[in-house]
């Protein structure tokens, strides 16, 4: 186990699911891998959206795997 994994503040559970990122320059569908009380984790390519910074604020929408929209 890592050094960061012991000291979390929350448990991360594991969930492989698409979100919608959304921001003022634009929406981005991205994927995440694990949730837990104090956040999640969305994996993106910086070259795909140069937007998304660090400070930006956002609005994350999540699908479940089995939604058809």
């Amino acid at each position: 186990m890592s050094f960061f994994a012991e000291h979390r503040a929350s448990h991360r559970f594991n969930l492989f699911a698409l979100v919608q990122v959304r921001a003022d320059a634009g929406i981005y569908v991205m994927s995440t891998t694990n949730v837990s009380r104090g956040g999640i984790f969305v994996r993106g390519d910086p070259t795909s959206c140069p937007d998304l910074k660090v400070g930006v604020q956002v609005e994350v929408l999540l699908f479940a795997a089995d939604d058809p929209n």
